[in-house]
């Protein structure tokens, strides 16, 4: 553990793609947040490094507001829901000392995961027309939505008539719907 260096810039980072995990999450929490990813759990921030050594523990902040009732229970039996820059967060915490490796982090943050459930990510947000148009401060009103998706990146869904930051955050989004509708 004390030669783990800090990933600096993983607070608040929104994830467009389950890749983007492994540039800022340290590798001793990287398959457990992969993990809470797939199960529809927005991560906030993390930490497993060296400088974590000195407070004794290791940490996954995940996002309370948006976990399902039955998560909700299960984050409470891991920590009380904090403020945690302005929305609600549980910050989960695993001990660590000098002697800890990272595969004694990877196992424990690992059965940490294991312990939610697949929920609807509801924390994905899709884009109307008119908010893609003021988002990127585009006037061409012409422009077909496919081709805006095209040009700016994002992924369009016509069924809702919809935009996605990205492909996999339609897909999740097609999962709510699904599961509303069954």
């Amino acid at each position: 553990m004390s030669e783990l260096e800090p990933i600096e810039q993983s607070r608040n980072r929104t994830i467009l793609e389950r890749a983007d995990l492994k540039e800022i999450v340290e590798k001793p929490l990287l398959s457990a947040c992969e993990k809470l990813y797939d199960k529809n759990i927005r991560t906030l921030s993390t930490s497993c490094n060296k400088k974590d050594i000195e407070t004794g523990f290791a940490y996954i902040i995940i996002d309370f507001d948006t976990l399902s009732t039955e998560n909700q229970e299960i984050a409470r039996q891991m920590g009380d829901p904090i403020s945690y820059d302005e929305m609600m967060a549980v910050k989960i915490e695993l001990p660590i000392s000098v002697n800890t490796t990272a595969t004694e982090v990877e196992r424990s943050a690992n059965d940490i995961a294991d312990r939610f459930h697949d929920q609807p990510a509801t924390w994905i947000k899709g884009y109307t027309l008119e908010e893609v148009h003021q988002i990127y401060g585009s006037t061409d009103t012409e422009t077909k939505p496919e081709d805006l998706a095209a040009e700016t990146g994002m992924a369009y869904n016509p069924d809702q008539k919809l935009f996605y930051p990205s492909e996999e955050h339609l897909n999740k989004a097609r999962s709510i719907s699904i599961s509303r509708e069954t």
